[in-house]
């Protein structure tokens, strides 16, 4: 009887060995069947989050057979398509097509002109020969290289597959959105389609100085301008212009040297009182010994109604137009 007991006891113990043996490997292979499974997950994650980094980054963009269509939105309206198989800009308003070099960033329409570039260095230059530069931080800024100016950013919606576009108003680091696309693609083509094609270059310039630089005036523009006759007045503004050295502008615009003053419009109806000066919006026309004749817009002020006239103001110091049909006297 004893020695019945303790076989049965050492088949217990047999028994509770085999089990234990089969729980750890169970144990064992859940634990690597799990281990894997979260290994493909964030493998997987991984590869998502660097394909999406493909087509988000500032990088020229590479044929892709099986991206969608991109919508790139001015003002809620469709502004152009962008085709990633066969890196093609459509604009929908003309039909143009302007097709990209994947290997060197130039774009040209389909006519071989000339429609800009980009670089994976960041730069960008429009349809207009104008140069950008976008540079990545939170979101991707881009600088109008003219007197660096921030023109506005590209932004990729957290949790949403588009972008959006904002413009830098008057330089007052006031943003404003124009535009979106309907889906992620690399924010330097973004930059371009909006900074270097999709805004000419004189309403860009109109949103970040405040005037067109592409704007010309005819003498009869200039002419309806005109709301004062005034003859002192306007000798009185003629002598200080022709006391300024290259017409005030020395520093920046060495080809105002030597020009001649062709004429001086009033656009206020009389001196008018300010808080402590007394001021009269004027046109001048310069004649530049280069040919051009150039008009720009200021303010004279001086102190006394009667006195002298004793400095300028203008609201866009280098605003300057070209006046067309300007005849020389």
């Amino acid at each position: 009887m004893k020695k019945r007991r303790t076989i049965i006891k050492a088949l217990m113990a047999l028994l509770v060995i085999i089990l234990g043996t089969n729980f750890n490997a169970e144990a064992q292979l859940g634990g690597l069947i799990n281990a894997a499974k979260n290994k493909a997950k964030a493998n997987k994650e991984q590869k998502a989050a660097q394909e999406q980094a493909k087509f988000t980054k500032p990088v020229i963009p590479q044929p892709n057979a099986n991206g969608t269509i991109v919508k790139f939105t001015m003002s809620n309206k469709d502004a152009c398509t962008w085709n990633p198989a066969t890196l093609e800009l459509t604009l929908t308003a003309t039909n143009e097509v302007i097709k990209l070099d994947p290997a060197t960033g130039v774009f040209k329409s389909n006519t071989g002109d000339s429609k800009g570039s980009i670089s994976n260095d960041g730069t960008i230059v429009s349809a207009e020969g104008k140069t950008f530069k976008i540079e990545e931080s939170s979101t991707y800024f881009v600088t109008y290289k003219e007197d660096n100016k921030l023109a506005g950013d590209v932004k990729n919606v957290s949790n949403a597959n588009y972008q959006v576009v904002s413009v830098n108003q008057y330089g007052s680091n006031k943003f404003a959105v124009i535009g979106k696309t309907s889906d992620k693609v690399s924010a330097l083509l973004t930059a371009y389609v909006y900074f270097g094609l999709l805004i000419p270059d004189g309403r860009l310039h109109k949103l970040l100085y405040g005037y067109d630089n592409t704007q010309t005036y005819t003498s009869d523009q200039l002419d309806d301008l005109i709301e004062w006759n005034d003859q002192d007045a306007i000798a009185e503004i003629l002598k200080y212009e022709n006391s300024l050295p290259c017409a005030g502008f020395k520093d920046k615009h060495p080809e105002f040297k030597n020009c001649k003053i062709g004429a001086i419009g009033l656009m206020s109806n009389q001196w008018a009182d300010g808080t402590d000066y007394y001021w009269v919006d004027y046109w001048v026309v310069y004649e530049l010994t280069d040919g051009r004749n150039i008009v720009t817009f200021s303010t004279a002020r001086k102190k006394f109604r009667y006195g002298d006239v004793e400095n300028r103001w203008r609201k866009f110091n280098d605003e300057f137009h070209e006046v067309t049909d300007w005849q020389r006297k």
